[in-house]
């Protein structure tokens, strides 16, 4: 899977159109959560990203687990 995700930023201009919005966010204890909605993705146009993150000994936030969700394909 890193291999695809290489590969698709060695696509000129890749990325550059990206963008974030958080959706939705939290914390218990040590670990937090964000909902976020993209646009202009390298691999789908649209959808969101899950990312759970683990606080470290040192305060710092590390990403534990991600996923990006595509919306569907648009029916026509």
């Amino acid at each position: 899977m890193a291999a695809f995700g290489t590969e698709a930023l060695k696509t000129p201009g890749a990325g550059k159109d990206l963008k974030l919005e958080i959706v939705k966010w939290g914390t218990s204890g040590d670990m937090a959560y964000s909902v976020s909605r993209f646009t202009g993705g390298i691999t789908a146009p649209t959808g969101y990203v899950v990312a759970i993150s683990q606080r470290q000994p040192d305060g710092s936030l590390k990403t534990v687990a991600q996923v990006s969700i595509p919306d569907p394909p648009v029916k026509k």
